[in-house]
């Protein structure tokens, strides 16, 4: 089992012995998890990558033979990807816990790799988290993969504190392009209550983080996918609930560079994070996203080397016991984009830096009463003409 710094021992712990809040996450999601404890009696969960096949990546590039047989570099290729995602599911939240200090829970995670090469993300609980929007009763009433109509955001009946802590995890998930900020079960972020009864935004999962998205694919490819990444259409951000899964994977994505657009993928309610009414839970909303953008320009001007520092700790975050450590991980990431911000070079450290810029930009549009859908237009035509692509 793993061996968490300063010695600290994970055993597995069998479902019939947990408590039942614990114990549910085993049943959350579609990856392979498991629930490990220390001496202390905290809790960990573990979790593998999503599975990744020799066709989920090469299907289309590789002959029939070449899938039935792989090389060992496509393995070893596939073996990357999968590091990588997991290894952002460690950079992630560390560099999100730094530059939103004060106003965001995260959990600290390690990468365990075991002796089979195994990949595994280890998260301690949080204490007091709550996945509230998933507590409503309008949502717990029928999945909502499974209805005709989806429900909108009054159906939710928010109070004023949860329309600012949504507000603060709306611009986090644009700055890091958090696509599952809340999944289709409106899981994975929240509030954590604190012991003085005052609650923090949360985020438990950063599975679609930066650069990456389902099953290793970068996110800069998907707007191919998107039948609305084209100057000549317009954006009606809206869904059927039995036509969503259509959309779920690709709909409005935008490639992760500088220009932050306001629509996330995955955002199985529309009108969510609506910040351009003047209705208090909008105007509410956008106070919390506007305090959560100050947070981290703060946190930033006090240290301007923050977000490199993490990078170098997150680079260490390994299992005493994992097989793999820092020095061989670098020889599966892209060192250049994973390095030092260096002038006119796409860092991940840049490219964070400029879209937290961009994400304060929205700030004036919402203010004005600006629809996010023509916001996301104009940064979708951006994009789409600085490939110099043509129309079709």
């Amino acid at each position: 089992m793993p061996k968490l710094p300063h010695n600290i021992e994970l055993i597995e712990v069998n479902k019939e012995e947990l408590p039942p809040l614990i114990a549910s996450s085993l049943s959350k999601g579609i990856t392979e998890k498991k629930i490990l404890s220390d001496s202390f009696g905290a809790y960990y969960l573990i979790k593998k990558p999503d599975a990744l096949t020799v066709n989920d990546v090469f299907k289309g590039y590789l002959s029939h033979e070449e899938l039935n047989n792989p090389s060992f570099d496509a393995m070893e290729h596939i073996f990357s990807i999968k590091l990588e995602g997991a290894f952002l599911e460690v950079l992630i939240p560390r560099l999100a816990k730094k530059m939103f200090a004060d106003i965001l829970v995260v959990p600290e995670n390690h990468l365990h790799i075991d002796k089979d090469r195994s990949i595994g993300v280890i998260s301690k609980f949080i204490k007091g988290f709550s996945e509230f929007l998933s507590q409503k009763e309008t949502i717990k009433t029928a999945p909502l993969f499974d209805r005709n109509y989806l429900p909108t955001r009054a159906n939710l009946s928010l109070t004023l504190e949860e329309a600012k802590i949504l507000g603060q995890l709306y611009a986090v998930a644009l700055v890091f392009n958090l696509w599952d900020i809340l999944n289709s079960k409106l899981l994975n972020s929240g509030y954590c209550v604190e012991s003085d009864g005052s609650k923090r935004a949360a985020i438990v999962d950063f599975g679609c983080a930066g650069i990456l998205s389902y099953k290793g694919r970068h996110a800069d490819t998907l707007a191919l996918d998107d039948p609305s990444f084209s100057p000549t259409k317009s954006i009606s951000y809206s869904f059927f609930g039995q036509n969503y899964r259509d959309h779920y994977r690709h709909g409005y994505a935008l490639p992760f560079d500088k220009l932050v657009g306001p629509l996330l993928p995955h955002t199985i309610i529309p009108d969510l994070f609506n910040m351009s009414g003047e209705d208090m839970i909008s105007r509410t909303m956008l106070d919390g996203f506007c305090q959560a953008i100050t947070v981290a320009e703060k946190n930033m001007a006090q240290n301007p080397h923050l977000l490199e520092e993490v990078l170098m700790q997150s680079e260490n975050a390994f299992t005493l016991d994992s097989t793999l450590q820092a020095h061989e991980l670098k020889t599966h990431l892209n060192t250049e984009f994973y390095g030092k911000p260096k002038q006119n070079a796409d860092t991940l450290i840049t490219l964070i830096q400029q879209r937290l810029i961009s994400t304060k930009m929205l700030i004036a549009p919402f203010r004005a009463g600006i629809p996010a859908p023509l916001i996301q237009e104009e940064i979708r035509d951006c994009y789409y003409y600085a490939q110099c692509w043509s129309k079709s």
